[in-house]
């Protein structure tokens, strides 16, 4: 019997989730589940030395992305020896709000609606963390099925990666002879009754400007104004939701202010977002001013922020501000500094920008204004572009050259750390759906057995996932390969708000067994 809480079903599902939750496991900082993971195994092998599972690769000391995943390797029962080879793959790091010191993650249970739900810290922003079941629920999974001593399974491997949530560094740089299988099942899909079998790929558009700054008058007050409680949500899966982007929002703001109030400030720092790949859910700038201006100013900014909060009711029911006056600041951007970004802010675009034909109703093409880190000496604005098509991925990177050279910015290669400069990098591939996989069929058909016929659907994500660059080194190694995507529920992925719906957990692992047993057929 468990000596965890139990949460949800399988046990043994929960039990390691329930571990690796108390365990740090930043992007890049995933030392601690690795050794978890490692010692999951060696403890199993000890157990059973006539099943042992194969360790390809671990390297404890590696600081390469593509040397830090693990490979397990577990050969075929008796009965199932010749059966094709099953992958299942996994990230091991996690996007950790409001910062990475939430360890062990304090664990959160209720009822929404009439789903079970978990969730990290408390059910406020203040209170409130990333789980990390995304993708912690996808490492217990694989590690509860390759550790399962109760059932006869054909040969399967495991691929546990590093820095899915910042550059995919694992999938990118590991060694694709270290797989032998040509049936891959990813488990970082986020919709319990959805077959995904297709991805965006994407680039980041990075903006470093220096301003031209000056002292603060002796005379002049400080105001600051802070943006708060937006959903957010992941810049790939919510990116079409209709989301509030605080960065835009008091770029919005003050536009407002300076042209229809024709109210003049001047910018000491704005900063906003934490994450490329989250929609920033929080926000805040310093403004320098007239102190007799103060007051107006704070009027101003109470009656816009309520006429646009309005028109976010739905989406985000959590969004506050504050304003007040501060001290210690003693320089200000020059008012064509200042002006010039909240023009660009402006400017940039965000969202999605082109829906996909084929399937309808997803999104093809999307760019997310995701972080904007600004004072006196230095401006960085960065952004998270997504397609599932080169060229109109190209598109976006264009607007965003277009928009750099508006505003004199020079397009690099790659950054000076210097002037002013536009950046594009972090390109992956998106992983082409295949309509046809022998796979998805399998799958189609076991979700049909759990879930029913019409109650699950296949489709293709706006988000990256690590398929791609799995997919692209089979392709370039000239091996086949098949490829899906499952999961269980999990909503609002990279934000305080962050949420397992427990029930689909069973149903899920359930799948998995049932599509690794119809490869084993």
């Amino acid at each position: 019997m468990s000596d965890q809480e139990n949460y949800f079903k399988p046990e043994k599902v929960n039990d390691i989730f329930v571990e690796i939750t108390k365990k740090s496991h930043n992007s890049g900082y995933e030392n601690e589940v690795r050794s978890y993971v490692i010692s999951v195994v060696n403890d199993f092998n000890n157990k059973n030395p006539d099943n042992k599972i194969t360790i390809v690769h671990y390297d404890e000391a590696a600081t390469d992305p593509g040397q830090r995943v693990i490979v397990l390797r577990k050969e075929a029962s008796p009965g199932m020896v010749g059966k094709p080879t099953a992958i299942l793959q996994a990230h091991m790091d996690m996007v950790c709000v409001p910062n990475d010191q939430i360890f062990p993650i304090k664990l959160t249970q209720y009822k929404e609606d009439t789903k079970n739900v978990l969730k990290g810290g408390g059910m406020t922003e203040k209170e409130g963390t990333t789980l990390g079941a995304d993708d912690g629920i996808g490492v217990a999974t694989a590690l509860a099925i390759i550790t399962d001593t109760q059932k006869e399974y054909g040969p399967i491997e495991c691929l546990f990666t590093v820095q899915e949530e910042t550059d995919m560094g694992g999938a990118n740089g590991f060694d694709i002879s270290w797989l032998t299988g040509e049936n891959y099942v990813n488990l970082d899909s986020e919709d319990y009754n959805i077959i995904t079998f297709g991805s965006a790929g994407g680039s980041s558009a990075v903006y470093e400007i220096t301003p031209v700054s000056e002292a603060i008058p002796g005379n002049y007050s400080v105001l600051s104004i802070t943006l708060s409680g937006l959903t957010g949500g992941h810049s790939g899966v919510n990116i079409d939701e209709g989301n509030a982007n605080a960065i835009k929002i008091l770029a919005e703001l003050l536009s407002r202010i300076r042209r229809a109030k024709k109210m003049d400030f001047n910018i000491a720092a704005f900063n906003g977002g934490s994450k490329t790949n989250a929609i920033p859910n929080s926000a805040s700038v310093n403004v320098a001013l007239n102190p007799d201006k103060c007051g107006d100013f704070q009027k101003w900014c109470k009656e816009i922020l309520e006429n646009i909060k309005n028109l976010y009711m739905d989406t985000d029911p959590g969004f506050a501000w504050t304003t007040q006056i501060i001290t210690g600041s003693k320089e200000m951007m020059d008012t064509v500094s200042s002006h010039d970004l909240i023009d660009m802010l402006l400017d940039i675009p965000t969202g999605p920008l082109k829906m996909l034909s084929d399937p309808p109703d997803v999104v093809e093409t999307s760019t997310n204004l995701a972080i904007i880190a600004a004072d006196t000496k230095k401006i960085i604005i960065r952004c998270s572009n997504r397609s599932s098509f080169v060229e109109s991925l190209a598109g976006v990177e264009g607007m965003q050259k277009a928009i750099a050279r508006l505003y004199r910015i020079q397009v690099k290669d790659t950054s000076t750390g210097n002037g002013n400069t536009l950046t594009i990098g972090d390109r992956y591939p998106a992983w082409a759906p295949n309509s046809n996989s022998q796979l998805l069929a399998l799958a189609n058909n076991v979700y049909k057995e759990v879930y029913g016929d019409g109650n699950y659907e296949d489709n293709v994500i706006h988000a990256g996932l690590e398929c791609s660059w799995v997919v692209e080194k089979f392709k370039v190694a000239k091996r086949s390969i098949d490829c899906i995507a499952i999961g269980p529920t999990i909503k609002t992925p990279h934000s305080w708000n962050e949420r397992l719906y427990t029930d689909t957990v069973e149903p899920f692992f359930n799948c998995v067994n049932g599509i690794l047993d119809k490869i084993w057929e």
